[in-house]
């Protein structure tokens, strides 16, 4: 998981200049990365394969001191930088979603007892009301051997559980699954959005600013389809369907033919129907 997978590798950049025995004796939450007290001598710090070997098949005459200072307050500053941008809290809620792994859900010796203190933290994906429901699917999973396959993704893992059924047909796990799904799938960041950010401003640049937001999101689409493909503009083939589609203009005509409908329509259309209209006109777009 996550959590796990940072703080690996954050403490593998302390074991470069901190003592070991201060990584031994403390939480890494608790190191402070620039207090000199705790940090190696300046000739014990480890500065990566590659550069120790210059230094040995290309002494530097006394330039080599201030050159490894240089490399240590790089590796202090890199150090500090994952420690203000990421909770290394063991029991913060980074660390708590270590549970989303199936193997650590078996253990009962590292699955908490209780999901309430986790799920308060995300109140729009499980109401209040829902928690003892919640905790009770979670134990009753907890001590069960119906659903142990790990040869699946994480968020497979949890959404699949729903399939598990009581005697009565009804989905014994339906709660525990919808909640722990929505856990996988949530963002860590909002770099995916900030990049689609990015593209538009690509799309719609000087040249192209009298673009209507229609045809950049044409566009926009567009380029996420030769995305999914591992395509780009110049090696992306049309296939003859499309080639033959694009040149009848038939796409335009199913849209035409829809608005026409959809203007002979008595009265405001239902809002479900707004969407259906516009989703239909967005695959069109996609296959484009």
């Amino acid at each position: 998981m996550l959590h796990t997978l940072i703080t690996n590798i954050y403490r593998e950049f302390l074991g470069c200049f901190i003592l070991d025995d201060v990584l031994s004796k403390y939480k890494l939450s608790e190191i402070d990365p620039t207090n000199v007290s705790i940090q190696k001598d300046l000739d014990d710090v480890y500065f990566g394969a590659s550069l120790m070997t210059l230094f040995l098949q290309e002494p530097l005459a006394g330039r080599e001191k201030p050159i490894k200072a240089y490399f240590l307050q790089f590796l202090i500053e890199l150090s500090c930088q994952i420690r203000a941008n990421f909770s290394l809290a063991e029991n913060g809620i980074l660390a708590s979603l270590d549970i989303l792994d199936p193997t650590i859900v078996q253990s009962h010796r590292k699955a908490p007892p209780s999901l309430a203190k986790l799920a308060l933290h995300f109140p729009n994906l499980v109401p209040e009301n829902k928690l003892n429901e919640l905790d009770d699917q979670w134990r009753a999973f907890r001590i069960s051997k119906e659903f142990l396959f790990t040869e699946m993704s994480i968020p497979q893992y949890w959404f699949l559980l729903r399939n598990v059924k009581d005697a009565t047909g009804k989905s014994k796990f339906a709660l525990l699954s919808q909640f722990m799904t929505n856990l996988a799938v949530l963002p860590h960041s909002s770099a995916s959005v900030e990049k689609i950010f990015c593209q538009i401003n690509v799309i719609k640049g000087k040249y192209k600013s009298v673009l209507k937001a229609e045809s950049a999101k044409d566009r926009l689409i567009a380029r996420q389809m030769l995305v999914r493909k591992s395509k780009t503009c110049s090696s992306w083939e049309p296939s003859k369907e499309l080639i033959t589609d694009a040149a009848q203009n038939t796409c335009l005509k199913r849209k035409e033919s829809r608005l026409e409908l959809y203007r002979a329509m008595p009265g405001m259309p239902a809002k479900d129907e707004l969407m259906d209209i516009d989703q239909s006109d967005e695959s069109d777009r996609e296959q484009i």
